[in-house]
């Protein structure tokens, strides 16, 4: 592991293959999937939404004595590792 190396949220929408978006991301808890039936628009604007909460808080934690990347599952996603 680098701790310099930058970390990888992956999002898979539609057909998105978990197993795909699983390996994408840095670790597996920031690997999501949409729910099937989910409207693309709709799962476009929850992800968008939730990564900007991750960016506000992960910002917000570099003051703190411990700085940690902070991402939460969005809405109308699931754990691409709880799809494999």
């Amino acid at each position: 592991m680098t701790p310099a190396a930058p970390n990888i949220i992956a999002c898979g929408i539609g057909d998105a293959d978990a197993e795909t978006i699983n390996k994408v991301a840095t670790r597996a808890e920031f690997g999501f999937v949409a729910d099937k039936g989910i409207d693309v628009g709709a799962a476009i604007s929850k992800f968008c939404a939730a990564l900007t909460k991750s960016v506000i808080a992960s910002g917000r934690s570099l003051d703190s004595s411990t700085p940690h990347l902070q991402v939460d599952k969005p809405e109308g996603f699931t754990v691409a590792i709880d799809v494999i």
